[in-house]
């Protein structure tokens, strides 16, 4: 499912919220007669799967989170503070197959999966490769998650939380001058890394189905 203002979703809408998010999904399973369906989120999905499950459990059977139960309410000061990694250049972002090209050098891989990944989020424009969703959009639904916290003790259903290891910066190409990959890792280590255990202790310590 892909949330308003995201992919190739329309950007008209005014109200990002959590709220409004949720009721999109229940809307699409009413229209497609989905009663009761799992759920699988990434990222900041984190805070629609929580609230389904807290708000809707007639409606969820199980909750699987990769990566995205976070309590947000530090989530713009951490990246804020974050040392600049590698960016593309706009040789990089004159084609969807030059963007490709760069992100797999970043993340080492040779995956179809992000070729398809950038293909939903970005769009080529007179620019070169611009996002789909305007970093306006991007920041309503990031306050709304924040405005909604996590509801873990409220969710009934069983649910799975896994996290990635934070300890090293995954994602720092291997061309970045070895100085600065250096202090992306340590940024990870003292304050990205506490950040995503915390997160964890939280989901224990009020949702006991599982974490990984």
């Amino acid at each position: 499912f892909t949330r308003r203002g995201y992919g190739q979703s329309d950007h008209s809408q005014t109200d990002y919220s959590n709220q409004a998010l949720v009721g999109d999904i229940l809307g699409l399973m009413d229209r497609l007669s989905i009663g009761k369906a799992s759920f699988v989120g990434h990222s900041i999905a984190g805070g629609e799967l929580s609230t389904l499950g807290a708000q809707h459990p007639e409606r969820v059977d199980r909750l699987v989170y990769f990566d995205s139960a976070y309590d947000r309410a530090r989530a713009m000061e951490l990246t804020d503070g974050a040392p600049a990694g590698a960016a593309p250049t706009p040789t990089d972002l004159a084609s969807l197959a030059a963007l490709t090209r760069w992100r797999d050098g970043v993340l080492q891989t040779q995956s179809p999966a992000v070729r398809d990944d950038i293909g939903q989020v970005m769009a080529l424009g007179p620019k070169g490769m611009t996002p789909r969703t305007p970093p306006a959009v991007m920041l309503k639904v990031l306050d709304g998650d924040i405005a909604a916290g996590p509801q873990y003790s409220h969710i009934k259903a069983p649910a799975l939380a896994l996290y990635t290891s934070k300890d090293v910066a995954d994602q720092v190409a291997a061309s970045t001058p070895p100085a600065r990959r250096a202090e992306v890792i340590d940024y990870f280590i003292r304050h990205i890394r506490p950040w995503m255990l915390r997160a964890q202790a939280d989901f224990l310590e009020q949702k006991t189905c599982g974490v990984a």
